[in-house]
């Protein structure tokens, strides 16, 4: 059975950065919008996992009729299978679109998951910049309307105009966001 392992990052402001489009939420959302995203499928028993990174439409305020979308990168390394579990590291960078050299959004998962019987344990390490917000979604494979097994939120405590200014440039692999886990029993 495949799962989803589904994250992004998202600006909980109307607007950010000195007028730019925001997110306008402040919790998880399976549904919203977000600035940056990454969506691994991986499979346990066949030891896989696959990746790909896609960005959200942004805009300034002040002209909401040029829009652009971003370009997000999404790797995995560090890819360990053994019988009945899986480990991997998965990174996701994109920056704002409409500002050339603008710094990336990065955000990296330490992930493992274990199999025994039908009872299936997730975890995670989540790193990286520590703007914008971040959540993390665990479901099945192939669910149109899925009901995630597990969910994880991170809040920024950058402001909206400098948190961008302050927050994003280097990748900050070594900060740690949080820890997530999951259980199907």
């Amino acid at each position: 059975m495949s799962w989803v392992l589904d994250f992004r990052r998202y600006a909980p402001f109307a607007t950010f950065g000195g007028g730019f489009h925001g997110d306008g939420r402040a919790v998880p959302n399976y549904h919203g919008t977000a600035r940056t995203r990454g969506v691994v499928e991986f499979d346990i028993a066949a030891g896989t996992a696959t990746g790909t990174g896609s960005s959200g439409v942004s805009y300034h305020a002040a002209y909401p009729s040029y829009r652009r979308t971003g370009t997000t990168s999404c790797s995995i390394t560090k890819l360990v299978a053994t019988r009945g579990s899986l480990k991997f590291t998965v990174q996701t960078a994109g920056a704002l679109p409409l500002i050339p050299g603008a710094p990336d959004i990065d955000t990296f998962i330490d992930f493992s998951v274990t199999q025994v019987g039908r009872r299936i344990v997730f975890g995670g390490l989540v790193r990286g910049d520590n703007f914008p917000n971040a959540e993390v979604f665990i479901h099945p494979a192939g669910v149109t309307t899925p009901t995630p097994i597990a969910v994880w939120h991170f809040a920024t405590t950058g402001g909206r105009n400098t948190g961008p200014m302050t927050r994003l440039a280097g990748s900050h692999s070594l900060q740690v966001l949080g820890t997530f886990t999951g259980v199907k029993p």
